[in-house]
């Protein structure tokens, strides 16, 4: 099986009602750095309005073809 080539870091929030992932900005980050920081700041920013979404970065890689 060939390596897979890694495309970036996404952050995924998922929504305190339904619990389901969805990308609010879908920015790809070169860097895990970048993504930590924009998670960080998803996170602050949902406990200041008291919500309860849950804020991860989940790492995007190219998916072989026959896939």
């Amino acid at each position: 099986m060939a390596e897979c080539e890694r495309l970036g870091f996404v952050v995924v929030t998922f929504n305190q009602a339904s619990g389901q992932p969805e990308l609010d900005y879908p920015d790809l980050y070169d860097g895990i750095t970048d993504a930590m920081c924009e998670r960080d700041r998803k996170r602050e920013d949902t406990a200041t309005t008291g919500r309860r979404e849950r804020h991860v970065i989940a790492e995007v890689i190219e998916m072989e073809e026959d896939s």
